[in-house]
């Protein structure tokens, strides 16, 4: 009875939209770059904010890479959330 917070599901329901972030990260993904770290980053910390999170969450799809990973670990700290680590990164 935890959240399933899909990365890809979370762009997919931006990308709808005609907010200014919708709008930022279009322009990025048509422009063949990929999205920037700290803005995937919030995205996530955005999602994890909603109540449906309160009893815990499952990510999918997050972080991809160490830069993300380290973002993150950032943000748990701060909010002294605990999260039963699963990461593993080739060097």
């Amino acid at each position: 009875k935890i959240s399933h917070i899909s990365t890809g599901d979370i762009f997919r329901d931006i990308l709808k939209t005609d907010d200014p972030l919708a709008k930022k990260i279009k322009d990025i993904v048509n422009s063949g770059a990929l999205v920037p770290d700290e803005i995937v980053t919030e995205i996530v910390k955005k999602r994890l904010s909603q109540d449906d999170c309160r009893k815990g969450f499952l990510i999918d799809g997050f972080p991809r890479n160490k830069n993300q990973a380290e973002l993150f670990n950032d943000y748990l700290e701060k909010n002294r959330t605990l999260v039963q680590e699963a990461f593993q990164f080739a060097e």
